[in-house]
């Protein structure tokens, strides 16, 4: 007879998990740590974030099918998970005031300091409804083509076509607004 007992690690699971779990967070965890803060905008959210979906993953290991892809499940997780964030933070009223105006201090930074760019993207890219958001971080930050975008959030490749177009459109007035309020250095070069 055989034995099918499985020899377990400090933290009561099968060995070799923990090694499992720690190089994904060592290979994934800066990709996830930027992605979430794109999504977000802030520091704290989006480690909070990153942190809701590595819990999420250790939980849910055994439920990954392929390890060739748990970079792409890791990435649905967060998204997930970011999901989530966003139905708990617009049943607050604090959380419904999500996109606002660019403050003055930003705008004048700004124009002042092309240092200061990433955040002005950064509050672009806020701006954006969530679905938009996605499809575009999806395209342009994590490399993926737009099939597998797609494939990724689980919609219609048309849909993260649209998206996409509609992000540009929108992201390319914010640039043109941009340009005409900084008509003494020439705006921001595309």
């Amino acid at each position: 007879m055989l034995d099918r007992r499985v020899e377990v690690d400090e933290m009561g699971s099968p060995d070799g998990t923990i090694e499992t779990y720690e190089g994904w967070v060592r290979a994934h965890g800066t990709e996830l740590y930027r992605y979430a803060y794109r999504l977000t905008g802030t520091s704290h959210r989006a480690e909070d974030l990153v942190q809701e979906a590595f819990t999420e993953a250790w939980k849910s290991m055994r439920q990954l099918r392929d390890p060739q892809r748990a970079r792409a499940w890791l990435f649905q997780i967060l998204r997930r998970s970011h999901g989530r964030m966003l139905r708990r933070e617009s049943r607050r009223p604090e959380g419904k005031a999500h996109r606002q105006e660019m403050p003055e201090e930003i705008a004048v930074a700004t124009r002042e300091n092309p240092v200061d760019q990433n955040e002005w993207m950064q509050h672009c890219l806020n701006k954006l409804d969530v679905p938009a958001r996605q499809a575009t971080l999806a395209v342009m930050l994590e490399g993926l083509t737009c099939r597998e975008a797609a494939a990724a959030l689980n919609v219609p490749l048309g849909t993260i076509l649209s998206r996409l177009h509609r992000a540009r459109g929108l992201l390319r007035g914010y640039v043109h607004q941009q340009n005409q309020s900084r008509p003494d250095q020439g705006g921001i070069r595309r």
